[in-house]
């Protein structure tokens, strides 16, 4: 048994080398390797996840959302769900994902306010991104002013 918790924790460092280097084809290999082991290991499922959608895989990244459901919570994977379903031009299901969602971080409002304006609710989306500049502090402030 300590085997294989020696094994997984080498498998994770692995995931989170190439996670640091962007090589995310390298890391779903290693996360396919925990999901072996654990195959409802909620952290490598969410990692698989990011790592499909760094690769443009919004399809494969929203197949693992919906084949997991017990193990991913609707909260874990909501910005998640939804920037897919952006992505893939599901702009209603965007919507609805991100309405039903029980925390609104900076980052999903800013994806609000993308999927408004693809919506054409272009008050609406306005509105958000005005509440997005006064009322949040990151890197992308001045991006977000223009």
């Amino acid at each position: 048994m300590a085997a294989g918790g020696g094994s997984v924790s080498a498998l994770w460092t692995e995931v989170n080398r190439a996670g640091q280097s962007n090589d995310f084809n390298r890391a779903l290999k290693s996360l396919s390797k925990i999901l072996q082991i654990n195959k409802d290991d909620p952290t490598a499922l969410h990692c698989k996840v990011v790592c499909f959608i760094q690769n443009g895989s919004f399809k494969e990244a929203l197949n693992v959302i919906h084949t997991h459901t017990k193990v991913l919570s609707s909260d874990t994977v909501a910005f998640e769900k939804a920037y897919c379903e952006y992505r893939l031009n599901r702009i209603e299901n965007a919507l609805k994902t991100i309405e039903s969602a029980s925390q609104h971080t900076d980052q999903m409002k800013e994806l609000y306010a993308q999927v408004l304006y693809r919506l054409e609710r272009y008050e609406e989306c306005l509105s958000v991104y005005r509440d997005l500049i006064r009322n949040s502090q990151d890197d992308y402030e001045e991006e977000r002013k223009t």
